[in-house]
């Protein structure tokens, strides 16, 4: 360029006339030229869906390095698909091992709302089916045919004793073979004449055995009888919630999580229909089965933990977690005090930073990351695995609890941004060997920028858009020049 000579007045820096606020309003940080190449990083890294390309973000202080980048999440990710919500529900075969189920958007709190209304009315239709007189009835006529049996059986018992000069007494060990005297009371035999003595002896032995097979008789019918009425509770019970719980299934039939859980949920409903039932002696309702102690509630074991409700959020979720501990990120097992004694269950498993970011982006601050050295192995665990796990071990200094749920992982889809400073990605993230598997995406926020008519429009929408949001009235041109 050949050079050429100017005046004084031609020197200097350019004149900026401020834009009007209207022609501003949306300016964002990213719009600037220093921080170009982190737009295109940013806007690269969410595209790409492999696990791998999750992006830090490297800025100076003071850079507006976090307000810029949740802004731009915020644009970015406005039109994006709401992701699915997650519950845990009982595992009834492995009670202490909850399994971990999505649903749609919204469909979880319905879910657990449904089957919250569910139990009071399977209480309802419990109570009228075991309080009909037809039931009451059937039991007594299954009762009484078995007595009839054993009476019968007792009397032949009874027939050959008398037959022998013997009789049949009531003990506490129940019935035994005696020879009865005119006052009513036993006699021994041993006075007896020798012949008359082995006479009864013998006689004695023969009632005795028919006494033996009375009472396996009477084992056996009580067992055949237990089992009739099991079948009886089984059959009344099945014909009572059966319309109940198949309205509920057929409403998430479509929900694919499920389908496996409603099978064990109305064989568990049948094997534990007395916990619908009154357990106290003055109640209308007569079940026979027992009800061993310390078993839950219906509530308690058919309750459902919404663990992510995404419900109400229009998009992906963007959540910053500033103080990222192993339970703010991976969730935790809170404990209730019942008894004098620490105990939980599965209800109580609370969701972590990655569940609540599950479908989105989690954002977090380099430094507060690095100052949790356990947070980041395990979020590259996470990441790796693409899984969320929670577990009981991580509360330090504690007692393992007997029984604590080992919560089944939940499937992990999330995109992780770190938001620091230079150093904090040189001296500690980027010699990590495993730290460019997970994080791919470097996108740099420049320290300077270009005095040019877009950096300067951009940065007076900037200043417009910070008045706006603390409450001041709109810039006059005069103020920002």
């Amino acid at each position: 360029m050949p050079i050429r000579k100017i005046e004084a007045n031609q020197a200097g820096l350019p004149v900026f006339v401020a834009a009007d606020a209207a022609g501003t309003a949306n300016a964002q940080v990213f719009s600037l030229s220093s921080h170009a190449r982190a737009r295109e990083a940013l806007e690269f890294g969410l595209d790409v869906c492999d696990p791998g390309f999750n992006i830090f973000v490297v800025g100076d202080d003071r850079s507006g390095r976090m307000t810029a980048t949740l802004s731009f999440l915020e644009g970015a990710l406005r039109e994006g698909p709401k992701p699915d919500d997650w519950v845990y529900l009982n595992n009834f075969r492995r009670n202490n091992e909850p399994l971990a189920v999505r649903l749609p958007s919204g469909k979880g709190r319905r879910f657990r709302d449904d089957m919250a209304a569910l139990v009071p009315q399977l209480r309802e239709v419990l109570n009228q089916a075991f309080s009909r007189d037809e039931y009451q009835q059937r039991l007594h006529d299954e009762d009484a045919a078995m007595r009839t049996k054993i009476g019968k059986a007792i009397e032949v018992a009874r027939s050959a004793a008398d037959a022998s000069g013997l009789s049949l007494l009531q003990s506490p060990q129940g019935l035994v073979v005696a020879m009865v005297g005119d006052d009513g009371k036993p006699q021994d035999i041993s006075s007896l004449p020798d012949a008359e003595r082995t006479k009864m002896e013998k006689a004695g032995k023969v009632v005795s055995q028919m006494l033996a097979e009375v009472n396996r008789d009477a084992a056996r019918l009580q067992a055949e009888l237990t089992e009739c009425v099991g079948a009886l509770n089984r059959s009344v019970a099945e014909n009572a919630i059966g319309g109940l719980v198949d309205t509920l299934i057929e409403r998430y039939q479509d929900v694919q999580g499920l389908n496996l859980w409603f099978v064990s949920f109305k064989v568990d409903l049948l094997d534990n229909f007395a916990l619908f039932l009154p357990q106290d002696e003055d109640s209308d309702v007569t079940v026979h089965i027992a009800t061993p102690g310390g078993r839950p509630t219906a509530e308690a074991r058919y309750a459902v933990n919404l663990l992510v409700d995404n419900g109400d959020i229009s998009g992906p979720p963007i959540v910053l977690e500033g103080n990222p501990t192993y339970a703010n990120l991976f969730g935790q097992i809170e404990y209730r005090q019942s008894g004098g004694v620490l105990a939980t269950d599965y209800s109580l498993v609370q969701p972590g930073a990655l569940h609540r970011a599950n479908g989105g982006v989690l954002v977090l601050r380099a430094e507060a990351l690095a100052a949790n050295a356990d947070s980041w192995a395990q979020l590259k665990g996470a990441l790796r695995d693409g899984l969320v796990r929670t577990e009981e071990q991580y509360r330090a200094g504690s007692v393992p609890v007997a029984g604590a749920p080992k919560p089944a992982p939940v499937a992990l889809d999330v995109k992780v941004v770190i938001v620091g400073a230079p150093q904090w990605y040189y001296t500690f993230f980027s010699v990590d060997p495993e730290f460019q598997a997970y994080f791919k995406v470097k996108a740099e926020i420049d320290a300077v920028m270009e005095a040019s008519s877009d950096n300067l429009t951009c940065y007076t929408g900037l200043l417009q858009g910070f008045a706006n949001k603390h409450g001041a009235t709109t810039c006059a041109p005069d103020a920002i020049d």
